[in-house]
């Protein structure tokens, strides 16, 4: 647990932030804000409804080739850094990161689902798949959601 005194920037007080441990993602702890002004801003943001939201919508824009192809694009470009990290001895050049997707197993098959994203002109696509039914296959892409009117926002 890592615990730093920090001075708020609303009102100059200094207070105890906890930067990790059981316990820090409380909603008054906060690595800008005393508990008094965090309070204060919470209280103040939840009379306001929150209007958008991101989400994942099913589409039929790129195929899964296209797809799949935005993926080994994705890989070779992570290797190829992977590489040039380890020519300059540097660990955070090198480092190889990717986000990993939760993926569903079956016990009495054995097979696993696969969760897969990529970025194509600005924009984020998933896409999920069976071992046993690579034919059938879903393609998402992250939209701005209009929570009011529920539907994608115009951009």
């Amino acid at each position: 647990m890592i615990h730093r005194i920090k001075e708020c920037i609303h009102c100059g007080v200094q207070y105890s932030y906890q930067a990790s441990g059981h316990c820090y993602y409380r909603e008054e702890n906060d690595e800008h804000y005393c508990r008094e002004c965090k309070r204060a801003i919470n209280e103040a943001l939840a009379k306001i409804p929150v209007k958008f939201d991101y989400r994942f919508v099913s589409t039929n824009e790129i195929s899964k080739e296209q797809m799949l192809g935005f993926i080994k694009e994705k890989e070779l470009k992570l290797i190829k850094q992977q590489e040039e990290g380890a020519k300059d001895n540097n660990l955070f050049t090198g480092l190889m990161v990717r986000r990993v997707y939760p993926s569903l197993h079956n016990l009495q098959t054995g097979e696993s689902s696969h969760e897969e994203s990529a970025e194509y002109n600005g924009t984020e696509y998933y896409m999920s798949w069976w071992d046993s039914r690579p034919d059938d296959y879903k393609i998402r892409k992250k939209v701005r959601w209009d929570i009011l009117n529920n539907c994608i926002a115009n951009k």
